[in-house]
């Protein structure tokens, strides 16, 4: 069977997350890539769960709507079609009464019609840089003055400037396809839990 994946982004680091992520969940199945600029519905710089969770939803619907009306086949039966969408943002947590970076990923398995979610680790961010983001910057322009670098939203990423390039935006994303897609191949004893009511 093959493995058609819309992504919902022309971001090359979410693209790159998605690839790896996708061949570690399915390393034997043939796997077609697809990216697609593609709207969040919601802030450029998002700053609450709610707003992740609805961004990467939307870009995962809309890449998966896209892939479906650009495939034409007669044999859809060998073939599985999965929207990704991933979102980054800031999240304030009273409980610690700090704001954290952060991200959602959805995943969308059409065929199944199953749609799964999950966070990407998340970090304290320095003041300076919430801060910076509440003045009315995006995350990525304030890394990117911060750091003197350039495009950081496509290289390391505010994870990765932060960390000195140990755990980067790319592996934060990964990490959370992995995750999003587990209803897709978890097995026990040839049960899937996430089928069982």
């Amino acid at each position: 069977m093959t493995y058609l994946i819309g992504i919902g982004s022309k971001n090359k680091v979410k693209n790159s997350a998605t690839y790896e992520g996708f061949k570690i969940c399915f390393p034997e199945k043939k796997l077609e890539f697809h990216s697609f600029k593609s709207e969040s519905g919601i802030t450029r710089m998002p700053i609450k769960n709610r707003e992740l969770i609805d961004g990467a939803k939307n870009r995962a619907e809309n890449a998966l709507n896209t892939l479906r009306s650009n495939y034409k086949s007669s044999n859809d039966i060998e073939i599985a079609f999965f929207g990704v969408g991933l979102e980054g943002g800031i999240i304030y947590e009273k409980q610690i009464d700090k704001w954290l970076l952060c991200g959602w990923v959805a995943v969308i398995q059409w065929n199944k019609r199953i749609i799964n979610f999950a966070r990407t680790a998340s970090m304290q961010l320095p003041e300076i840089v919430a801060n910076m983001v509440h003045s009315g910057l995006e995350l990525a322009t304030v890394m990117d003055k911060l750091s003197g670098m350039k495009n950081t939203r496509e290289d390391l990423g505010a994870f990765g400037i932060l960390t000195n390039n140990i755990f980067t935006r790319q592996d934060s994303f990964k990490e959370a396809i992995v995750l999003a897609c587990a209803p897709f191949y978890h097995k026990i004893d040839s049960k899937n839990l996430y089928e069982i009511n």
